[in-house]
């Protein structure tokens, strides 16, 4: 039989012996480029695209002379890199340039690794298949270790979140293989009748392991994934577990790669654990859409003799003596209550530490499922829960020193991260001697109402005396959406339901029409005055319910704007009132209603710190935390700026 250009042919002992040889060749092959080539070209470019930090701050150090080699790839990467994080062809749903490079990289490194040597052997192709998707599951593992990746963040400067895309394509591409391996043997045991195979336990496994696959291929679907994100969670976590040993028993040469795999999942579980601490907490309600978690974290916090800042240990001085803070500003755990049922490892941003009493504090933001029960069950109780962390900036960032000018933006609940940076910066800025370097700090909030408005009240009344007083800019767009930034308003929204409303009520109903002109036409003479005097009656009877209807709309429209009327004048009051409380503060915020245009002050703050008195170059860091779309917009108005500045963007997602 054949299968073009593959046939299927009888083969002796030794050509198996060959084929396996070539097998396994290939199958270690692809995990040392999966496990070792690539990791340390991604560790490499990482270090290469920071250097231009460096560059600039020799420059203004008066210490850089001439440009390097090194120094001028370090700019080709940064600039590169820019101008393929790009949307393709300018539309957005295509993706960016660098993802459809990557990507055309990938398959062709997969294609070659899959059809390489194989010759015309149609057995060898199908065994290849399976071979080198299996051989990708501990890359896919790695990828999926959140305590691994965060302790080599320092070295790759990615985390577990920013390189979760990377594990849904590879999730994909191992997907494709087996599916293909499992039709090319399908088609073997039609074509040549060699039905009864199916009842052998190496094809029965072989069609379990294909039938898990297809279950979390589906499950993860963006559709799916969205709707019953913790449903998709547990199985996908179950079933990546279940296939391991499927995996095993229907091909025992891919043992090799399954024990790798359990060694990952081995040390990620263990540095798991140890990160896990109990930590009993007081659950307070800030507003009725956020939860206050207060409990005594002494680990958080260390005495130390030198006082130092770093990416992960800020250290600060006070009458009491030194006292380090050993988890860095930004960072999130994963929480979980086990006396609740739908608390499973949530993660949830520190909204920060106190340096003297260790007390640490979450905000949370009340949805559905864990923080609704959170809510209704434990609302001014105490309650132990469990906290595995930190994870996320602490080893990614590099430090506030390297930056000349930040700009925090923030929708919603993500004030948690942003805030904490803030404060830190501000600290770090007081501290130090760049008080007079007046160095730039703008920060901007979207939020749905003035409810929501006061989380940070009590973060910035914490921060006590200070010299150095960033900008900061809460828009209350009086909407109920998290981190609300797009175009429009809800007032132009109320207006064209109105309308609306006017086209429906300012006419006569269709069976009144129906009913006068159809019935009423019936039972009258066909003479023509009769007829004129019917129409008479007819139009004075649909005049006078169209002014019913009329009166009726107008009434409606009138109470909708009173309604209107108040609610505004109810929000002015709040805003006030807010303005009034965070007078109070050393740090205080302009409130505006609205929603903010991100890509005017985004362009403006370049505008502004993009170069210097000298016109030399800047370092700028971004701070993004809220939905995707916020990061996308927030970065296509950097990019008519990364030209004439370095600039470092840190965007933070929440949602599944």
């Amino acid at each position: 039989m054949a299968f073009f250009p593959w046939h299927m042919k009888v083969h002796s002992k030794e050509e198996k012996e060959l084929r396996r040889a070539i097998l396994d060749f290939y199958g270690i092959l692809n995990v040392f480029t999966t496990l070792i080539i690539i990791p340390t070209v991604v560790c490499w470019f990482g270090h290469v695209y920071r250097y231009n930090l460096v560059v600039i701050k020799q420059q203004e150090g008066g210490e850089y002379q001439r440009k390097t080699i090194y120094s001028r790839f370090a700019r080709f990467v940064y600039l590169s890199h820019w101008y393929l994080g790009r949307p393709l062809f300018g539309a957005r749903w295509l993706g960016s340039r660098k993802s459809w490079l990557l990507g055309f990289l990938w398959i062709g490194f997969m294609g070659f690794m899959s059809i390489s040597d194989t010759g015309d052997d149609y057995f060898h192709l199908t065994k290849r298949l399976g071979h080198i998707a299996t051989s990708l599951l501990p890359a896919q593992y790695l990828l999926s270790s959140r305590f691994i990746l965060q302790q080599t963040s320092i070295l790759s400067y990615q985390t577990h979140e920013t390189l979760n895309k990377a594990h849904r394509w590879l999730g994909r591409t191992i997907y494709t293989l087996l599916t293909f391996h499992g039709i090319l043997y399908t088609n073997y045991f039609v074509t040549t009748d060699r039905i009864h195979r199916f009842l052998n336990w190496d094809v029965i496994f072989g069609l379990l392991g294909l039938i898990i696959m297809n279950t979390m291929f589906i499950a993860s679907l963006p559709k799916y994934r969205r709707v019953a994100y913790k449903t998709f969670f547990s199985v996908h976590q179950l079933l990546s577990v279940l296939v391991l040993p499927v995996a095993w028993v229907h091909v025992y040469d891919t043992g090799r790669y399954v024990l790798l795999v359990g060694v990952v999942y081995i040390i990620d579980r263990v540095g798991r654990y140890f990160l896990t601490r109990e930590l009993k907490v007081k659950v307070t309600a800030v507003s009725s859409t956020a939860l206050d978690l207060r409990g005594t974290a002494g680990w958080m916090v260390t005495d130390t003799t030198n006082s130092t800042t770093t990416a992960t240990t800020t250290t600060t001085t006070t009458g009491m003596g030194s006292k380090a803070k050993k988890v860095a500003p930004g960072s999130h755990f994963y929480i979980s209550v086990p006396s609740m049922v739908q608390s499973r490892g949530n993660p949830f941003t520190l909204s920060s530490v106190d340096e003297e009493s260790g007390e640490a504090k979450f905000l949370v933001r009340v949805r559905d499922g864990f923080t609704r029960e959170l809510k209704e069950s434990a609302l001014d109780a105490s309650l132990n829960m469990m906290i595995e962390g930190p994870y996320g900036i602490a080893k990614v960032f590099p430090g506030f020193g390297w930056f000349d000018s930040f700009l925090f933006i923030t929708g919603g609940i993500g004030i948690t991260m942003t805030l904490s940076v803030l404060r830190e910066l501000v600290v770090e800025i007081e501290e130090s001697e760049r008080v007079e370097e007046k160095v730039g700090v703008r920060f901007v909030w979207a939020v749905g109402g003035t409810d929501d408005a006061a989380w940070p009240l009590s973060e910035l009344l914490r921060a006590g005396p200070t010299r150095c007083r960033p900008e900061v800019d809460i828009y209350i767009s009086g909407s109920k959406g998290e981190g609300d930034w797009e175009s429009g308003n809800d007032e132009g929204e109320g207006e064209e339901e109105e309308e609306e409303d006017k086209d429906d009520g300012g006419r006569p109903s269709m069976e009144l029409d129906e009913l006068v002109g159809g019935d009423s036409q019936s039972l009258l003479p066909t003479t023509e005055p009769t007829h004129r005097h019917h129409r008479h009656r007819q139009s004075a009877t649909n005049n006078d319910n169209g002014n019913l209807h009329n009166n009726d709309n107008s009434d409606s429209t009138n109470r909708r704007r009173v309604i209107k009327e108040e609610e505004k004048k109810k929000m002015e009051k709040e805003i006030e009132s807010l303005r009034y409380r965070y007078a109070r503060t050393q740090i205080t915020p302009r409130i505006q209603t609205g929603r903010p245009n991100l890509t005017r002050i985004t362009e403006e703050f370049c505008r502004d710190h993009a170069r210097g008195t000298n016109q030399k170059q800047k370092r700028i860091g971004v701070f993004v935390c809220g939905p995707e779309g916020m990061g996308v917009d927030v970065r296509r108005a950097l990019e008519r700026y990364y030209t004439e500045s370095v600039i470092w963007v840190w965007d933070e997602r929440f949602g599944p």
